[in-house]
């Protein structure tokens, strides 16, 4: 019958959903640890990105949306979507270096913005579509990309700003011999 496969989607997403997640991410930090050869970029990176995605939970619960089998794909794949603005932020802030955030964020910033805003428009058509599980994917995924965008903007440079980044790539980078120049 189809309420025993229903049922049993539904059980599998609610046990291995979380399982996904856990494993997106565990390997965009990988990546993004190989990437950047250095486990403090890599933290400064993720973490807001995990911010991003509590807040997702939490604008959800704020905005009475529910966590389904069709809305639960958005997750891994706001782990792929939403690092990307983390990692241009760093990777430019490393090669202006350090007390550039306010350049960075004017430049990369901007650039961060619109790619973002174009990929919340493409979600947003889903959540027009007339069939509900479409509606609830693109719901989420605006609202994930949005709260993923805020850690990246808001979180991200607030960590550099406190934590900096003391990766020796930071030093060696191009850019930044030219910015500490400039300061001191």
């Amino acid at each position: 019958s189809p309420n025993i496969i229903v049922a049993d989607l539904l059980s599998m997403i609610t046990r291995e959903g979380p399982i996904a997640v856990a494993l997106s991410l565990s390997v965009v930090f990988l990546i993004i640890l190989f990437s950047t050869r250095s486990l403090r970029a890599s933290v400064l990176i993720v973490v807001p990105l995990v911010f991003g995605m509590i807040w997702t939970g939490g604008l959800m619960v704020v905005l009475g949306m529910e966590l389904n089998f069709f809305n639960m794909v958005v997750f891994p794949s706001l782990v792929g979507i939403g690092v990307d603005e983390g990692v241009h932020i760093h990777h430019r802030y490393r090669e202006e270096g350090p007390g550039s955030l306010p350049f960075v964020l004017r430049r990369t910033g901007m650039a961060v913005t619109l790619t973002t805003a174009t990929t919340m428009v493409g979600y947003a058509g889903l959540a027009f579509a007339h069939h509900p599980g479409l509606q609830a994917i693109g719901t989420l995924a605006v609202v994930g990309l949005a709260a993923a965008f805020a850690g990246a903007v808001v979180v991200l440079p607030a960590m550099l700003e406190v934590f900096g980044d003391a990766s020796p790539q930071a030093v060696a980078a191009p850019g930044a011999a030219s910015g500490s120049g400039a300061e001191g």
